[in-house]
């Protein structure tokens, strides 16, 4: 069968602005200035440039989102971004709890890479790490990072805040880690935070680590509820994936 003329085939759909603003290019540079600011805040606070760890820390994390980035960009720009309208500023819609939690989970994060630099700086030297247990760690934090990166690529409904997203038909995800719990790339990230303390011997970012986690944990049960109460389908799915964050746990 003769394809339709030009004239009569279906046009593609249109992107919007926000769409249109992501290229490679830019997610690069986005990439390249998260990173710099990691290092940076983990260097400038310890005072050195001399720390192996820190640069696996974070280079380590653009090893696994930019190829994420670049498969979204493709595929699902509209997931990037509703990711950069998120991060830019409070899309509508935004879950009342998420407005404090949210900036509570990044000024934690923030401050346990901080608290991490600055015990480098100010605490004694710690004796090196055994091999088993950096190896240990090393394996934790990229099976966290790898956790996050697959739940990203499985929810098209990814924000990096709590909404609902009808312009882009919000709908449950059931697809990939979510066919095991109900909140994956919290579970993840509660596993990659106690992996970067051992990496940077820091019981000062320890504590913070903790802080995060309880923020993860507080913000996942919120959510939950949130999501029972307003997204269509949700109370069934629950009702199939039992657990929040940990199987035959929670």
């Amino acid at each position: 069968m003769a394809p339709p003329p030009p004239s009569l085939a279906p046009a593609p759909p249109r992107r919007s602005p926000a769409e249109r603003a992501w290229t490679p290019f830019g997610l690069a540079y986005h990439m390249v200035l998260r990173c710099a600011f990691l290092i940076a805040l983990l260097l400038a606070t310890a005072g050195t440039w001399r720390w192996p760890e820190a640069w696996a820390v974070a280079l380590a994390q653009e090893a696994f989102w930019f190829p994420v980035g670049l498969y979204l960009l493709r595929h699902d720009p509209g997931l990037i971004a509703e990711r950069a309208r998120a991060l830019m500023g409070a899309p509508p819609g935004v879950a009342a709890f998420d407005r404090v939690l949210v900036p509570l989970f990044i000024a934690t994060t923030a401050a346990g890479y901080a608290a991490a630099g600055l015990q480098r700086r100010l605490a004694p030297p710690p004796a090196p790490l055994a091999p088993a247990t950096a190896l240990t760690a090393a394996a934790a934090l990229a099976a966290a990072l790898a956790g996050v990166s697959w739940a990203l690529l499985s929810n098209r409904w990814f924000s990096g805040v709590v909404r609902l997203q009808p312009e882009r038909g919000h709908a449950v995800c059931s697809a990939g880690p979510y066919a095991f719990v109900r909140h994956p790339a919290y579970a993840a990230w509660l596993l990659q935070a106690p992996a970067e303390c051992v990496l940077l011997q820091s019981s000062w970012a320890g504590a913070l680590g903790a802080a995060r986690c309880a923020t993860l944990v507080v913000r996942a049960a919120l959510e939950d509820r949130w999501l029972h109460q307003n997204l269509p389908g949700y109370r069934e799915y629950a009702a199939r994936v039992r657990y929040r964050l940990v199987p035959w746990l929670w």
